[in-house]
């Protein structure tokens, strides 16, 4: 099912198991590796426009997870629903994570010259 994938996509994140940059996190900085652009790549709106298109979805993806936060009156007791809050917020937090990334790396992008 496709929320499997999503949410082991989610707990890499919330967990740091994936491979982002050299330190296990997002580039920040001057470790940010930027495309060249020339005469000959591709132009700075093409790549922006998937980027843009992401971080489009991502903003979806929390709008959606919202309403998909826990009920206390689903849960047996405060502990069980104190937890699933907790992992709630975690997904949350990846999501909002992934989403200034790709802000960030739009922002550096739209930044270069040429």
């Amino acid at each position: 099912m496709r929320w499997r994938n999503l949410d082991g996509l989610v707990a890499s994140v919330v967990e740091g198991n994936l491979n982002h940059g050299e330190h296990g996190r997002f580039a920040t900085g001057s470790d940010r590796v930027l495309p060249a652009l020339h005469s000959n790549g591709t132009k700075k709106q093409e790549l922006i426009n998937p980027l843009s298109d992401a971080y489009d979805a991502v903003q979806n993806a929390m709008d959606v997870l919202k309403k998909a936060a826990p009920n206390a009156r689903d849960y047996n007791g405060f502990a069980e629903h104190e937890k699933a809050a907790d992992q709630h917020y975690a997904r949350q937090k990846a999501l909002q994570d992934v989403s200034d990334e790709l802000e960030k790396h739009i922002h550096a992008i739209d930044a270069l010259k040429g």
